[in-house]
């Protein structure tokens, strides 16, 4: 098992792991029973793959996030929209431990 502790490679898989979340919702090709034990290797480099399927889910976000902002639909409706996205990762607010 590889622990780095390299503030880049950590940073790298850590906004790799919602864009593959993601990916096994759509696809479960894969599943795993634990994250820990190395079932998602370290992402050391900006070159690799998984870095561009990162940023195309962050673009994929941010694109929603605009069409729903400026759809004209009215205060109300964006609000409704921002609650719908943000409401699933309200109880793992608790599990965070301030590090």
């Amino acid at each position: 098992m590889y622990v780095s502790f390299f503030t880049t490679h950590r940073t790298l898989t850590f906004l790799y792991l919602p864009a593959r979340s993601f990916w096994l919702l759509l696809c479960p090709s894969v599943l795993a029973y634990d994250w820990q034990m190395a079932s998602i290797p370290v992402i050391k480099t900006v070159a690799d793959p998984r870095v561009a399927m990162a940023a195309a889910f962050y673009l994929l976000l941010a694109a929603l996030a605009m069409k729903a902002v400026l759809s004209g639909k009215g205060a109300a409706k964006v609000r409704e929209i921002i609650l719908a996205a943000v409401a699933p990762g309200r109880p793992f607010l608790l599990s965070l431990n301030g590090n």
